[in-house]
């Protein structure tokens, strides 16, 4: 009996170790799944988080360099309004179209000119004289020349006509000649248009791909941010090496660089755009 009881003391020390140890490890596959868990949860709210980012990056886009305002929508989405008032803008403001203005006005002058060529043979001369002596001359010097016994005034005048033959034919050729001339000035002028309002598109076109081109970099750049944001927290934990921390870091750097690039090509082919229209595009978009 006493043996027995010795034995079932013993066994019943032997046995109890056992009975805890299971409960530790149950316990420690618990925990672990419970942070394995909460770390899941962490991830997928920084992927909700940076996806929720990512779709609010385009209306974010056009409202950061742009000021507020609607001439910015009217700008980059309606082309059909934006358009016209640029091509006029810049047609009224454009200094080759003063300069050709200029150019046709003198030919239309030479114009007239070349019509009045003729009137330059004709001379008119006058005089007047005042005495008792005839103001006339005549012929035979040895004939007494006309006096007056009294003082009065004489007046004189003549026309001559001294018409060169080359003048006299040639009068139509040298206005047609300038005819031409003025057709040349004015053909001139539709082209120097049509150059500017190939720049004035060509601009356009530069802004609004400028403006996509910014849209695109900045979805890039919440990319890179989020995903540098969680290779962090996986380098802080131990689950991301150094060089691939590195990698982030480069990436991170790269998409900040190319959203600057893109932020400043908008902004200049902004003011380009405004030097090539001559006035300002929220005054020249505000109007109706």
């Amino acid at each position: 009996m006493p043996g027995t009881i010795r034995c079932g003391k013993i066994s019943a020390s032997c046995c109890a170790p056992s009975r805890p140890c299971s409960r530790k490890k149950t316990s420690n596959s618990a925990s672990q799944a419970l942070l394995l868990t909460s770390s899941g949860m962490r991830i997928v709210s920084l992927l909700w988080m940076g996806l929720s980012l990512l779709l609010s990056a385009r209306p974010a886009a056009a409202q950061a360099v742009l000021p507020a305002g609607q001439w910015q929508t009217t700008l980059l989405e309606e082309p059909d309004r934006t358009l016209p008032l640029l091509l006029a803008a810049a047609l009224r403001h454009a200094p080759e179209l003063a300069a050709m203005q200029a150019e046709k006005a003198l030919a239309q002058t030479d114009l007239r000119l070349a019509r009045r060529a003729l009137l330059g043979s004709v001379q008119l001369s006058g005089g007047y004289g005042y005495g008792n002596v005839a103001n006339m001359t005549v012929a035979d010097p040895n004939l007494p020349k006309a006096y007056s016994t009294t003082a009065s005034n004489r007046y004189a005048a003549a026309l001559n006509l001294n018409l060169p033959l080359d003048k006299l034919l040639n009068y139509h050729q040298l206005v047609q000649r300038q005819q031409l001339q003025v057709q040349q000035v004015e053909q001139m002028t539709l082209a120097r248009q049509l150059s500017v309002r190939q720049r004035v598109i060509d601009q356009y076109q530069e802004v609004v791909l400028a403006h996509r081109l910014r849209q695109l970099r900045q979805q890039a750049l919440v990319s890179a941010q989020l995903n540098h944001q969680l290779g962090e927290k996986q380098f802080r934990s131990g689950e991301l090496v150094l060089g691939e921390m590195s990698q982030l870091a480069d990436r991170l750097a790269t998409a900040q660089a190319d959203f600057a690039t893109a932020e400043n090509r908008l902004t200049t082919g902004l003011l380009q755009l405004e030097e090539l229209v001559g006035e300002r595009l929220p005054e020249l978009l505000a109007t109706p």
